[in-house]
């Protein structure tokens, strides 16, 4: 998964800028949604994050902190450190992330959850099908190829 800002000159995404408009509530609203609407049509897949920066990755990991309890209702969710996947922990400083959705899930528990609704900006629809961030879509590959997905694990993440 990737996000960031659109350039309005060049028309590309980036990951990069530091917009301080104090919408990281809105935005952190944006990826749940992206990611129940993501694993609506590709059930089992594994979403991969990481941030640009160091900080950005301790953002992701504060917004998964502070919404964990809800998160694991639905999400299976590990934290990676030192080439091994775990059930995400608080207090842990994770490198990257990887969230599942939790396939026990029924399609009536589903549609009566109350998601932050997404609006689709048609001018991005160029994207489609094309990886913006290249250079971390080749880190997440090359990690996975190095240390595979986490094992299958049969109790919920514990704090």
């Amino acid at each position: 998964m990737g996000f960031g800002d659109k350039n309005l000159v060049t028309g590309t995404i980036d990951d990069t800028v530091v917009s301080n408009n104090n919408d990281s509530e809105k935005v952190l609203a944006t990826v749940i949604a992206t990611l129940y609407a993501f694993t609506d049509k590709h059930k089992g897949a594994f979403i991969y994050a990481t941030g640009s920066t160091n900080s950005r990755t301790r953002l992701y990991r504060m917004g998964i902190s502070k919404y964990l309890d809800e998160a694991l209702k639905d999400f299976e969710i590990y934290g990676e450190l030192e080439d091994s996947w775990e059930l995400f922990k608080l207090g842990k400083d994770y490198n990257s992330f990887l969230v599942k959705r939790r396939l026990s899930m029924k399609p009536t528990e589903i549609n009566f959850k109350k998601k932050p609704i997404i609006k689709i900006d048609k001018s991005l629809d160029f994207f489609n099908d094309k990886p913006l961030f290249p250079e971390k879509l080749e880190k997440a590959n090359d990690m996975l190829k190095r240390i595979g997905l986490p094992k299958p694990q049969k109790t919920a993440n514990k704090k």
